[in-house]
């Protein structure tokens, strides 16, 4: 028993110790960063409510990984526009879509983003729409002053949709 403590205690030190460096190193993005990934934002948003979905792969990175809830992760551009491609096929319409950022931060090229989002979306089987609300988190990697991609998301329903 005292072992397994002392393990457990050593990686307790160790993951504060990292935590500390990483949060010490992390910083406010600056506000033209800010504009540029709300403007990023409002464009992939306008693009969704129109059904336009595989016009915002190209704000992804190649090798992005989507992590949504009740569903298994998607891996890569090709991986996401297939999944729209059967969002399409399947007559997905968002009639509203929304998120709003709670905070960012950065750390050398990643920006870190988490926040709450909402949305109502209708298809072939259930052509009534179901309003969805719930929380991300998604890493954006800064490439170039004007190439900023989502390379991360995560994000769960705030509620159970089961019951």
């Amino acid at each position: 028993m005292k072992t397994r403590f002392f393990l457990n205690s050593k990686l307790l030190i160790t993951i504060c110790l990292f935590t500390s460096f990483t949060l010490a190193d992390a910083q406010n993005i600056s506000e033209k960063t800010e504009v540029k990934l709300n403007k990023l934002q409002t464009i992939m948003e306008r693009a969704t409510l129109d059904g336009k979905l595989l016009s915002i792969v190209k704000y992804y990175a190649d090798d992005v990984i989507i992590m949504p809830g009740f569903n298994p992760a998607i891996k890569g551009k090709d991986a996401l526009s297939e999944a729209y491609k059967r969002d399409i096929d399947q007559k997905l319409k968002y009639h509203s879509f929304s998120g709003n950022v709670e905070k960012r931060w950065q750390n050398g090229n990643e920006i870190f983003e988490r926040g709450t989002f909402g949305m109502a979306v209708s298809s072939k089987n259930s052509v009534k729409p179901k309003a969805y609300y719930g929380s991300y988190f998604q890493i954006w990697n800064v490439e170039s002053d004007d190439n900023i991609k989502i390379s991360f998301v995560i994000w769960n329903l705030d509620f159970n949709p089961c019951e």
